[in-house]
């Protein structure tokens, strides 16, 4: 057998399959390279600035938070002015705790509205000198009273009336006009308790519960 001529110029394309794949390689070299790693360059150093700029606000921030907790510690709270822990109310040369004006109840949502607490008309939580709480004492509310309170704020249920606020408001209001007034307000339980009786027994029915439960 003979052997196949020896080729020793330059591969043909159209004839020799091998010198078409070797002269592709290099044209598809030059399409997959592109100038991707600039452009990530550029969105590393412009997220480098944002980076920068938000870690500067936070130590700002934080500067003057630092500042005014500093402020807060040089206060000499055994130097302050008994004044200063009460609130704006309790001012010796006041007659009541809170300003109160009588104006005509409005209506809302089809129903009248006779008690109107501003919003900054709240009672603050008082502290002592080293930070515990007084001039707080628990009391008792009264279902009937409970409605009362209700009704002067046109609503139906509790959580949607101030009673504690209303309560210490209306009895704010109530001792400044007794006394304007020159009134005397005479409180009596009722009068005629038809369950007198029963009630007596529920409760001590009640109080023995208690008591066996180690309950005071």
């Amino acid at each position: 057998m003979m052997d196949a001529p020896t080729q020793t110029g330059p591969a043909n394309p159209a004839t020799d399959p091998m010198a078409v794949k070797k002269a592709a390689k290099p044209a598809t070299k030059k399409v997959v390279a592109k100038k991707v790693p600039a452009k990530n360059s550029a969105a590393k150093k412009a997220g480098k600035r944002d980076l920068s700029a938000a870690v500067k606000a936070v130590h700002s921030g934080t500067k003057r938070t630092a500042t005014r907790l500093a402020a807060q510690a040089d206060i000499d709270l055994a130097k302050v002015d008994p004044q200063l822990l009460l609130a704006a109310g309790d001012l010796p040369t006041r007659k009541a705790f809170w300003d109160f004006d009588l104006e005509k109840p409005f209506t809302r949502d089809g129903r009248k509205v006779h008690l109107d607490i501003g919003r900054q008309a709240r009672i603050p939580d008082y502290m002592t000198r080293d930070g515990k709480r007084t001039q707080r004492s628990m009391i008792t509310i009264p279902p009937k009273l409970r409605e009362q309170i209700r009704i002067l704020f046109g609503v139906d249920r509790d959580e949607d009336a101030l009673g504690t606020t209303a309560i210490i408001a209306l009895a704010s209001w109530a001792a400044e006009r007794l006394v304007a007034e020159n009134k005397r307000l005479v409180v009596n339980s009722p009068a005629h308790d038809p369950h007198a009786d029963q009630r007596k027994q529920v409760r001590r029915a009640i109080n023995q519960l208690r008591k066996s439960r180690g309950q005071r």
